[in-house]
């Protein structure tokens, strides 16, 4: 794709000029598993009667959020609040599409095979045991018109990075949001593709282009966007864009599904076991207590707590806790409807907007029971 050009309403990552800015500005860099792969080689993404070739897809922008306090007080730019800059150079991987696990409101999650990795694109070969990357799976693909959702997402994940201790600990490991134009995918006569019958997981689906989903709510006419998220509305009281990682100069602030150049994306991910029932042992329970304290010091909001968005961690999975020092047994996932709360400035106030947000009342075990478990 020409790096000049504009597909689906969306710049590419290289051109993102305002939000690259910002990126020099903080001169930070992205961490395990975030850091490890720049691009894919899929099987299984794309199909057509006529055969397809597998899409090379590269790592794309995220989509930062909106900063909620009510401190009441002018807020410092934030060093880790624009959108990780894109790694470049990393594992070139190659990957098939399997079987659909789940769905849900904005993607579809399928399991993920590892091909090969190598050094880069028609490079060596790499150990898959040397890459630091788990070898059990999953994508999120989005639905057309939930790109800009799964963007946020991502950006969720980058602040619940390897080295604060959550990403592989009480959130799954991410490794990168990737997207591809339709439009440059093509069968192996070299015919574009161009329909959602041409990507498996939407053909699998049946989800069409045009949909009663792609639509503003009832009296949004102001919104940036049809892919409607939390901070497009001013809710709360103070809601800023951060100096540095600016929400409204971001090209996904305004960014459609244009069903005449529908945009690919997903984020790459470990694959969890089961969600949660309603019938744990009291060991489990108090488990998911501690998990639920450890995202509440995040200030990230997950906004959608369900049985289905509570998983088991993978058996072979021995990462450690730092706040807790055990290893937890739960892991959150879907953060596409998440607010990211600036706690360390509220002080005194903090316990209180914990509490005002929902954070805090996750600590109490009857709320859980008698909300979550029993499925009201």
């Amino acid at each position: 794709m020409d790096t000049d050009t504009e597909v689906g309403g969306l710049l590419s990552p290289s051109i993102d000029t305002d939000i690259t800015e910002a990126q020099d500005s903080v001169k930070r860099q992205i961490v395990e598993p975030l850091s490890i792969v720049s691009d894919l080689l899929i099987h299984n993404l794309t199909r057509s009667k006529k055969s397809v070739d597998p899409v090379l897809v590269k790592r794309s922008i995220t989509f930062l959020a909106l900063r909620y306090t009510e401190s009441g007080e002018d807020m410092w730019p934030h060093e880790s609040w624009a959108p990780a800059p894109v790694p470049e150079g990393k594992v070139f991987l190659e990957i098939e599409l399997g079987e659909q696990i789940s769905t849900g409101r904005i993607g579809l999650v399928h399991a993920v095979r590892i091909v090969r990795a190598r050094e880069y694109v028609d490079g060596p070969e790499i150990p898959l045991d040397t890459i630091g990357i788990t070898l059990e799976l999953c994508d999120k693909v989005a639905k057309p018109y939930h790109c800009r959702s799964l963007a946020r997402e991502a950006w969720m994940y980058e602040h619940l990075q390897v080295q604060d201790g959550y990403q592989g600990v009480v959130v799954p490991r991410c490794y990168g949001f990737f997207t591809v134009p339709l439009c440059d995918c093509s069968n192996k006569l070299g015919e574009t593709l161009h329909s959602a019958s041409h990507v498996q997981s939407w053909h699998e689906a049946d989800i069409k282009l045009h949909s009663k989903d792609d639509r503003k709510p009832r009296g949004g006419d102001h919104l940036p966007s049809r892919d409607h998220l939390q901070d497009d509305t001013f809710s709360i009281r103070c809601a800023v864009d951060d100096y540095l990682g600016s929400k409204e100069k971001s090209s996904w602030n305004t960014w459609s599904h244009d069903p005449e150049a529908p945009l690919i994306s997903f984020l790459l991910m470990e694959r969890l076991g089961e969600p949660v029932s309603n019938d744990l042992p009291e060991a489990a329970e108090a488990d998911l207590d501690s998990v639920m304290e450890d995202m509440a010091e995040t200030g990230v909001l997950q906004l959608d707590l369900r049985w289905n968005n509570i998983l088991s961690a993978r058996e072979d999975d021995d990462s450690v806790c730092p706040r807790h020092n055990v290893k937890h047994v739960w892991r959150l996932i879907d953060f596409d409807r998440a607010l990211r709360v600036e706690l360390p400035l509220l002080g005194r106030n903090r316990p209180m907007m914990k509490m005002r947000y929902g954070i805090s009342r996750s600590w109490d075990s009857s709320f859980w029971k008698g909300y979550y478990y029993e499925g009201r």
